[in-house]
């Protein structure tokens, strides 16, 4: 049934972001639509986000996803720090319950439900690409599920050092001599597959040669050639 017309009953949920888009616009109200909810999205972006917290309390705003350069500066403005935000130091998602706001990290809840979904076991060594915000959700979600083998593969020396020794991983710029055997699987951030030919796992799908696809996630028993 189609979205009931605006009114003063309207839900009301935000995003928070430095450089606010159009695309989660677009995908909220578009599935609000379809499912006949009475929501609406809106994105946006602030200078005083103390302020803007204040008003998502205030306002009864029901939801705020929280992008960069927020998402460790609203974390002391919360009442409540679920354990997926304290993993890694940074809030993705606040919900507001009667004023009560909680905060979450929803891309560690997405990633750590993968592994135990799979049973991957945490004794394996993993291959993680990327240093960013993605990335950081994906370390610190294996981490806490107890892998302890882990290479971060990011050609941001800094920003790929600073992840790795966040978590006690090794870093490299490049893949360079490992490579993933056969009967492996594969799990790209919000992706899953499986490849059952031996294949060097960099040129084994197309997605994996996007170099401006979002942060990628390998587990694969790996070794050098």
């Amino acid at each position: 049934m189609p979205r009931p017309p605006l009114n003063r009953d309207t839900t009301l949920c935000i995003s928070l972001s430095g450089r606010p888009s159009n695309h989660g616009i677009k995908f909220h109200n578009y599935l609000y639509e379809k499912h006949g909810l009475d929501y609406l999205y809106k994105a946006m972006t602030t200078t005083d986000i103390e302020g803007a917290i204040a008003g998502v309390r205030a306002l009864g705003i029901r939801g705020c996803s929280v992008s960069m350069p927020f998402k460790q500066a609203v974390i002391p403005l919360m009442d409540e720090v679920d354990h997926s935000a304290q993993v890694i130091g940074a809030v993705n998602t606040i919900v507001n319950t009667d004023g009560h706001l909680h905060a979450y990290n929803t891309d560690v809840i997405a990633v750590a439900s993968l592994l135990k979904s799979h049973a991957v076991d945490p004794k394996l060594p993993f291959l993680l690409r990327g240093s960013g915000g993605m990335a950081a959700a994906v370390a610190g979600a294996f981490y806490d599920a107890g892998f302890r083998a882990g290479t971060i593969i990011a050609r941001n020396e800094d920003a790929g050092t600073a992840l790795a020794h966040r978590y006690g991983y090794a870093w490299a710029p490049e893949p360079g001599d490992l490579t993933a055997p056969s009967d492996c699987e594969c799990y790209p951030d919000r992706y899953v597959w499986r490849c059952r030919e031996r294949a060097d796992w960099r040129t084994r799908s197309p997605r994996l040669r996007r170099r401006r696809w979002y942060s990628m996630l390998w587990r694969c028993l790996w070794k050098p050639r």
